[in-house]
């Protein structure tokens, strides 16, 4: 298992994708031994300058995570707002579960952060990097396996080249070209609903608030998020808006004014009026998971490995754990002189992450199934989890999960 020629390879670890987690991972290896590989098929000031609507919940436990990658500074300075508090209600019950910061006596349960701001100061953290080498814009057309190595055929602009590594990281999303080269077989199961995301400002302040409140077309959040530079006392939110898939175009369709009146009439009454919304982009949530994270040369982490309905926003949380756990192993296995694809390396990597990618699906799933369904005695099931979830113990064991530090990497 020990690797006898360091040189027989271009690269010690080739990563696939260059999105929030792709970096992440290239972020966690930067400044170390490893020669690592960052092959992108979008140009990079495309990519750094796009600006999709989309922001993240990043759990405590993430922001951890960014912190010991040292690039957290980074992302406070292009601006992240703080989760104090959150409030989880269930429509029509006047009843609201309350995750308070001061329960568990920490600064914020999380951060909201735009995601354009963290690929911004993740991209930056790579930019002098001793280490991490950027193969962009390119696209992998074919990966061949042998015995001490991979090798990638990548198409650019002008030629086609082969790079060779130990291993090859599929960081390149849920319809992961590298999964379906590698043939690993996924379950997928598809909602059929749309998330409508945007932007608005609030006729009162968020005051760092939360709020997830289900309906039975699907659960409607509001993350607080920075002011913009321009109203720096402005009320801005993020909206992720779950609705059947047959309401789509007529909710896209809405002139801006009608469409805040909708959104008005569905968001906390602490919140007011809404006063301007940005555009509107639609995704379609899905639950997929892969069989395997592994085969032979080439691993997953991320939603080429998983992907959950963003309820709770646990997606990219996930995604980051992967990161951290593969990083930390692949360290670990160089230090040692090991071979980086050596299967039992990628068996330990897969059963680190398994269970906690299982629970985090089977939860998210069942949040969706119980809590978009009109049956009376769901309606009650579900209404007694809330009462129960406001009581310890089993509000931290929630609350703990849900701030990602009761996994460790």
């Amino acid at each position: 298992m020990n690797l006898s020629n360091p040189l027989d390879h271009d690269y010690d670890v080739l990563i696939v994708g260059a999105g929030m987690v792709g970096l992440s991972l290239a972020n966690a290896l930067n400044r170390t031994p490893l020669r690592v590989g960052l092959v992108e098929a979008q140009p990079l000031e495309k990519k750094v300058e796009k600006d999709d609507g989309r922001a993240s919940a990043i759990a405590l436990g993430s922001a951890q995570i960014f912190d010991q990658m040292g690039v957290w500074q980074p992302m406070q300075a292009l601006g992240v707002s703080p989760i104090h508090q959150v409030q989880i209600s269930d429509a029509g019950f006047p009843f609201t579960t309350t995750l308070s910061r001061a329960d568990m006596h920490v600064p914020a349960l999380g951060y909201v952060v735009e995601n354009w701001v963290t690929e911004q100061a993740l991209h930056q953290q790579l930019q002098e990097s001793p280490n991490v080498e950027w193969v962009c814009p390119a696209s992998v057309k074919a990966i061949t396996q042998h015995s001490k190595q991979a090798q990638i055929t990548i198409e650019t602009a002008e030629t086609q080249q082969h790079l060779s590594a130990q291993l090859i990281v599929g960081a390149d999303g849920k319809q992961s070209g590298i999964r379906q080269q590698a043939h690993i077989p996924i379950r997928d199961w598809r909602y059929n609903q749309v998330l409508i995301v945007c932007t608005i400002i609030t006729e009162f302040s968020h005051q760092h608030i939360g709020y997830e409140q289900f309906h039975p077309s699907g659960p409607c959040a509001l993350l607080p998020m920075v002011s913009p530079p321009q109203a720096p006392t402005a009320s801005r939110c993020c909206l992720c808006w779950t609705i059947r898939s047959e309401e789509q175009n007529a909710l896209m369709a809405l002139e801006d004014e009608a469409f805040m009146e909708a959104v008005t009439s569905r968001i906390s009454p602490q919140l007011g009026r809404v006063l301007s919304v940005s555009p509107r982009y639609c995704y379609q949530p899905r639950r997929q998971h892969a069989n395997d994270y592994f085969r032979d040369r080439i691993v997953l982490v991320g939603d080429a490995a998983h992907t959950t309905h963003p309820v709770g926003g646990q997606g990219f949380n996930l995604g980051l754990r992967d990161v951290a756990t593969l990083a930390k192993l692949l360290i670990q296995t160089h230090r040692q002189g090991r071979d980086l694809g050596h299967p039992a390396i990628l068996q330990q990597y897969q059963q680190r992450r398994q269970i906690d990618s299982e629970l985090t699906l089977f939860a998210t799933d069942l949040a969706i199934r119980l809590f978009s369904n009109t049956w009376l005695p769901l309606q009650v099931i579900r209404r007694c989890g809330l009462l129960g979830l406001a009581q310890s113990p089993f509000k931290q064991l929630f609350m703990n999960r849900a701030m990602g530090i009761a996994q460790k990497a």
